[in-house]
């Protein structure tokens, strides 16, 4: 892990405030009388009367001095700077561009001879607090706070998500559970009806083999009975013939038995069980309910301050100098009923637009020169579309009020963001996605749908943008556009009655804002204050009911929509 040691300097400075300094004039003259003051120029610490003498002296009276307690406060590594030279103990009046230090007139004949870039220091330090440098490192610090701040925000929502991933797999196997128990038990049943039946089945079997047995056993004691009493009895004359009867009669139970013995019916009944082979098996082939996966989605990319200005302060231009040159247009198959209701670029410069249809409703996605054209089928009216990574982009479903977040490279859907009222206008800015809802609510989410900020708006916002923090949305129903801080207040308000019917909105990397008006066919453009505004295009560049706009901030260009066309212009 990297973590810069040289911060450690500021933490210092913080014990210099726990000891009250002495005036240094007064020590020289072997007092000890408390400071109060500080002198830049001087280098030294000054009591109540030295400050009066040196704020009326001639030499020092033009000099910049602070109070003691206002000194203490800055980090060692600006109270450590000396005016003097370590080297020669004279007063550093130059600064060298080339070797970027400063220096004194001993230094300049000494190390500076052949430097050609010297130049007073006081003239060179001069309003350096408002210069541009001055003023980009603090919107650095700024950005890197912010920066920070989002991202551990977003790892104590990831911590808060996890416990709710963790409930949420607790009740599936929960529910796999009672599934296969309700399973088990359904089978159980089945199966114990089905036992049932096969022994009253073979019951059956074996009571009729018994009723056909006693009788034949009947017919042979009766016989048995009658050879008795003919042996005592009878002469032989009647014996001899009857011996044929009896003879028939005990060859016909003797047939019966012979077959009896040859069907299955006299043989021993046993029941068992063959068991599903999954279910003998199952203590020994299912180890395990399943598995614990953590798949780690990849980190929306951290654009530094320094970065997105490409290491060069440009100054914000007058919206007044902002033209625009048309470059390219691309066209959209539709159908008769069918609008292009929200437009992005992806990073590699691909087109995005939504396109809402009763029959097909769909993304399509276009490279610049037309090459090649996707259409990925929606579920639900899509109203606007916004690019969170090269292959990923969220969708509002307004009827369905919810957030789709599709692959476009699978055409999949990898979540659904359900919301509490129809949606309109989306963004993505810093790892967040900023949403209007018609109950007058703009919201701010991740991208698991964790709502992270609440912003109440004046009236209904059908399209969103965002810049640093400051939230801009289009009013239609009010033909308003306006421009608010995170907690809802009003920063500014521009009424488009004379436009008519703001549509959709964007800005540039200055804040600037362009807006289409539909119903008057034109693109405005409104200055980052609300108090400027130019048309930028109109009916004489072929504007006709404008919709959807985007403005690419890296290539600086500007894509809007005219009924089925996409029109590419740069500034």
């Amino acid at each position: 892990m990297y973590i810069p040691l040289s911060c450690d300097e500021t933490y210092f400075s913080v014990t210099m405030a726990s000891f009250s300094p002495s005036c240094d004039i007064c020590q020289n003259l072997h007092m000890t009388k408390p400071a109060i003051a500080w002198c830049f120029e001087c280098d030294e610490a000054i009591c109540d009367d030295c400050e009066k003498k040196h704020g009326i002296q001639k030499a020092t009276r033009h000099h910049n001095a602070t109070s003691i307690d206002d000194y203490q406060k800055l980090p060692s590594s600006i109270s450590n700077i000396r005016q003097e030279c370590e080297d020669h103990n004279k007063k550093m009046n130059f600064y060298c561009s080339t070797h970027i230090e400063p220096c004194c007139v001993s230094c300049i004949s000494a190390k500076h001879k052949n430097c050609r870039e010297l130049t007073d220091l006081s003239e060179i330090a001069k309003g350096v607090k408002y210069s541009t440098e001055f003023v980009d490192l603090k919107e650095r610090v700024k950005d890197v706070s912010l920066i920070l701040e989002e991202l551990t925000q977003s790892k104590i929502d990831q911590k808060l998500n996890l416990h709710n991933m963790k409930q949420t797999i607790d009740y599936e196997v929960e529910r796999i559970r009672k599934v296969i128990n309700c399973h088990l038990d359904k089978l159980q049943n089945k199966f114990s009806e089905l036992l049932v039946d096969k022994e009253l089945q073979q019951r059956n079997i074996i009571d009729s083999l018994i009723g056909e047995l006693s009788v034949m056993k009947s017919y042979a004691a009766k016989i048995s009975d009658e050879l008795q009493i003919t042996e005592q009895h009878a002469s032989e004359f009647q014996t001899f013939l009857n011996i044929k009867k009896w003879s028939k009669e005990i060859e016909d139970i003797e047939n019966y038995l012979k077959y009896i013995q040859k069907s299955k019916d006299l043989g021993s009944v046993k029941m068992y069980m063959e068991l599903c082979p999954i279910l003998e098996t199952i203590e020994t082939t299912v180890t395990e309910f399943g598995k614990v996966s953590v798949k780690i989605q990849k980190t929306t990319e951290i654009v530094l301050q320094k970065e997105k200005q490409g290491q060069t302060l440009i100054p914000a231009p007058r919206i007044t100098n902002i033209n625009l040159t048309k470059i390219c247009s691309l066209r959209v198959s539709m159908g008769k009923h069918e609008v292009i209701s929200g437009c992005d670029m992806l990073e590699d410069e691909s087109v995005l637009v939504s396109v809402d249809s009763n029959t097909f409703p769909r993304i399509v996605v276009m490279s610049p020169n037309v090459s090649n054209m996707k259409l990925i089928p929606l579920t639900g009216y899509p109203c606007d579309i916004t690019a969170i990574e090269n292959n990923t982009v969220a969708v509002t479903l307004y009827l369905k009020k919810e957030i789709v977040i599709v692959d476009i490279d699978s055409s999949s859907t990898l979540n659904s963001i359900p919301v509490n009222d129809h949606c309109y206008g989306i963004t993505y800015t810093t790892g967040k996605l900023v949403v209007s809802l018609q109950n007058q609510i703009i919201q701010t989410m991740d991208l698991f749908g964790n709502v992270l900020i609440k912003i109440s708006t004046t009236s209904t916002a059908t399209y969103c943008t965002m810049f640093e923090d400051q939230l801009y949305y289009a009013a239609v129903y009010d033909d308003v556009v306006y421009s608010c801080n995170l907690n809802g207040d009003v920063l500014w308000e521009f009424n488009c009655k004379e436009l008519s019917k703001p549509h959709d909105i964007t800005n540039d990397a200055f804040g600037n804002i362009f807006v289409t008006c539909e119903k008057s066919n034109k693109v405005i453009l409104i200055g980052r204050r609300g108090n400027q505004y130019r048309v930028l295009l109109g009916d004489q560049d072929g504007m006709f009911e404008p919709r959807a706009i985007h403005y690419n901030r890296k290539t600086c260009e500007l894509w809007c929509v005219i009924q089925r066309v996409c029109v590419s212009c740069t500034k």
